[in-house]
């Protein structure tokens, strides 16, 4: 038994995995990992010492989880709770509780690993899949995904939202002439004019090609000639002061949605996208005229 337990130790110690034995609440073992993966906290000896570093918004879960080892609701548990370290950082981990016998004694092996790195990395792929490569603004699938919470926000505190379809004018103009690449920069120079002009939480999104789609909820009646008088002064201002061989020009479509007279979102991007349109067309006819 004496050489069973000494072997335990030596795999444990030198795992990449925290893992530790707890009876009646208090630590009897822990490994070195265990107390690194915490930041080496000055004092380990009880349940609470481990606690009070799981995020708030988690204790309340590990605790229950805890509880149904203790009382045998489940044999073994695996989930994920958040730390904060000694030195404040925020911590990813996977726990697991598992019921054992030490000494003749219940208790509890309780395993910790981090995987901090892991979550960060599915976090940044997750951006990744909303958002546009080029400009870093949010791609169609992430506006259709935010666009809908904005929606129920709008419907529940009965207000309105605008949405604005954005063509930039003369794409396809500029890539033939000036290359692709200049063609990028222009689409990149449109999304950072969007971004100094509209507000924070408004969702500002690439639909794609040289297609931008906006969306936010507007208090006031006339807000959506002062975020047009806006837009349009900024891309006047950016085509005065930057040295570019085009100039930045766009048709726009606005509708407003109105709790009161519901319709669905696609709805509403399609009457925005064909008022564009027709902007777009009234500008080539006055051209060829």
């Amino acid at each position: 038994l004496r050489e069973s337990e000494a072997r335990y130790r030596v795999l444990a110690e030198q795992s990449l995995t925290g893992v530790s034995l707890l009876q009646d609440n208090k630590f009897i073992y822990t490994n070195s990992r265990f107390v690194e993966i915490l930041g080496y906290p000055p004092r380990l000896e009880t349940l609470n010492d481990f606690t009070k570093y799981v995020y708030e918004e988690d204790k309340n879960r590990f605790l229950e989880r805890y509880n149904q080892i203790l009382e045998n609701t489940f044999e073994y548990i695996i989930d994920e709770i958040r730390i904060r370290k000694i030195n404040n950082e925020i911590a990813y981990l996977e726990i697991s509780m598992v019921n054992v016998l030490y000494k003749g004694k219940k208790s509890i092996l309780l395993s910790i690993l981090d995987i901090t790195y892991r979550k960060k990395l599915e976090e940044e792929l997750k951006l990744l899949s909303i958002t546009d490569a080029l400009t870093g603004l949010y791609n169609r699938r992430g506006f259709m995904t935010l666009a809908e919470h904005t929606f129920s926000i709008a419907n529940r505190l009965n207000k309105k939202i605008i949405v604005m379809f954005i063509d930039l004018d003369h794409m396809k103009e500029i890539n033939d002439k000036y290359g692709h690449q200049v063609g990028d920069q222009a689409l990149i120079d449109l999304a950072n004019i969007l971004r100094e002009t509209l507000r924070q939480n408004d969702l500002i999104a690439r639909f794609g090609g040289d297609e931008f789609v906006i969306m936010g909820i507007i208090g006031e009646e006339n807000h959506k000639e002062i975020v047009l008088k806006r837009l349009l002064e900024k891309i006047e201002e950016f085509n005065s002061k930057q040295d570019r061989p085009y100039k930045i020009s766009i048709s726009i479509g606005i509708v407003t949605y109105d709790p009161k007279n519901p319709v669905s979102l696609e709805d509403l991007l399609q009457k925005a996208d064909e008022i564009m349109y027709e902007q777009k067309r009234i500008k080539k006819e006055k051209l060829k005229g």
